[in-house]
């Protein structure tokens, strides 16, 4: 906008109500206009004064109007030379195979295919070194396993679902947990009076 010389005007609140009031009185105006006769010219009051005749020097100068006359070329049909055409060569194969005269009797052949040599399976694969430092965690760990006086009891991954003690039946959604104690739907209390005897529980430990 800063090279070019096009004032802008400012459109804001009072141009567009400005502008809606004058549109809006214009068409009032033709609206109500309709029925009305046309207004006759009002006659001027001094007569006008005669017109102006034309001098020969004003008046426009005849144009005499020749016909154009057009050039046409000549009809040159049937004089042209007619070039004479190569004749077409077909492509020759690059190969063209010898014929072999059939044999009487075809001789059988056969063909041994040498064995390939299946993979060895006694060799073992190499062996990946152990760290010093994992191999003495292990040792020790082993010992103070085998010297304590309770027995550690090791994770055992838990293979499939899993399977509620009270009733040995997979643990479905009916089956709820509480503070690390797990509810089963076949006890004979409801699942809000189990819980209420470990939420008293529980609170006098808190206290």
């Amino acid at each position: 906008m800063e090279k070019t010389n096009i004032q802008l005007v400012e459109v804001n609140q009072n141009t567009l109500t400005r502008w809606y009031n004058k549109r809006s009185k214009e068409q009032e105006t033709a609206v109500l206009e309709q029925g009305l006769p046309p207004m006759d010219d009002t006659p001027s009051e001094e007569p006008l004064p005669p017109p102006v005749p034309l001098t020969p020097s004003l008046l426009p100068a005849p144009i005499n109007h020749t016909p154009h006359q057009f050039t046409f070329p000549g009809n040159t049909a049937g004089e042209s030379a007619v070039r004479p055409q190569r004749p077409t060569i077909p492509p020759q194969p690059a190969f063209q195979p010898a014929m072999m005269p059939p044999l009487s009797q075809p001789s059988p052949f056969l063909f041994i295919l040498p064995s390939k040599p299946h993979p060895s399976t006694s060799s073992s694969s190499p062996s990946v070194k152990v760290p010093y430092s994992t191999q003495s965690y292990r040792k020790k760990k082993l010992n103070e396993e085998q010297t304590a006086a309770v027995p550690t009891k090791r994770y055992k991954e838990r293979l499939g679902p899993a399977v509620c003690s009270k009733c040995g039946k997979h643990r479905t959604d009916a089956h709820k947990q509480y503070f690390g104690n797990w509810y089963c739907p076949e006890m004979p209390q409801s699942y809000e009076t189990w819980r209420q005897r470990f939420g008293d529980k529980y609170k006098k430990k808190k206290s």
